[in-house]
């Protein structure tokens, strides 16, 4: 039967038949857990040129405060337009870690791929000439607790999401948010199992990392595979903290 027809069976019996596919798995799940966790700020790290922001936007309907963080100069410059008349949406012309320095910056031919770390022998493989690096540039790197103190003083009062998609950097990234991570009840970290780049610590060591400090996985998604393969690249995972009273995993 035609994809339309399926979908026009569908609808008749109250259903709406979408592609089976990461992102629409992704959104679907952030727009059950952001009203859940009632999420009214998300700190959004590796804007880009603010896909995840718009997303939040058009497709979930979010309406909270969003704090994004691009330092990649023509990338944040389409970020700010993007955000130019939203009132709620606010961004930064920088990067986050774990020190207060200024960093060398890889920019790759396709922006998203740009990175603190060195691509390695998988990654040129796999994405060829878009993830070839053109140039280096110093950026600005900010601790994310330092951060709040500034733009959010009363960040403890909110609730808090983080999400992060840094190519290889959410490990300097989380760890720069020091004791403020008490005050996150989720986050959207980017995790590397065959990974593209350099230095970059794979996913156990991160789910480790983020189960240590009270998160539990609460959707998996992968993000890319080798096509001859179907190994997987990197996996878009979710967390949340766990309600009071339910014991942890371990």
């Amino acid at each position: 039967m035609p994809l339309k027809l399926h979908r026009k069976l569908a609808r008749y019996l109250g259903y709406d038949l979408q592609k089976f596919n990461k992102q629409v798995q992704l959104e679907t799940h952030l727009r059950m857990l952001l009203p859940l966790l009632d999420i009214d700020l998300v700190i959004d790290v590796g804007a880009n040129e603010g896909q995840f922001a718009r997303m939040l936007r058009q497709e979930l309907g979010y309406d909270g405060t969003i704090h994004s963080f691009e330092p990649l100069p023509d990338a944040f410059e389409l970020l700010k337009s993007a955000a130019a008349s939203d009132g709620e949406w606010f961004v930064h012309n920088f990067a986050l870690g774990d020190r207060e320095s200024e960093v060398e910056f890889n920019v790759a031919t396709h922006s998203v791929f740009s990175s603190f770390h060195g691509v390695n022998k998988r990654g040129n493989v796999k994405f060829r000439k878009g993830i070839e690096v053109l140039n280096s540039i110093s950026v600005p790197v900010r601790r994310l607790d330092a951060v709040f103190e500034e733009l959010v003083p009363d960040i403890r009062s909110r609730r808090a999401f983080l999400k992060m998609d840094t190519q290889g950097h959410d490990k300097w990234v989380f760890e720069g948010a020091g004791d403020l991570v008490d005050a996150l009840l989720g986050l959207q970290s980017e995790l590397s199992v065959l990974g593209i780049y350099e230095g970059v610590p794979d996913y156990v060591e991160m789910l480790d990392l983020y189960r240590s400090h009270g998160f539990e996985l609460s959707g998996i998604y992968a993000v890319n595979r080798y096509r001859g393969t179907g190994h997987i690249i990197e996996l878009d995972c979710v967390f949340a903290t766990l309600p009071p009273g339910m014991p942890a995993t371990r």
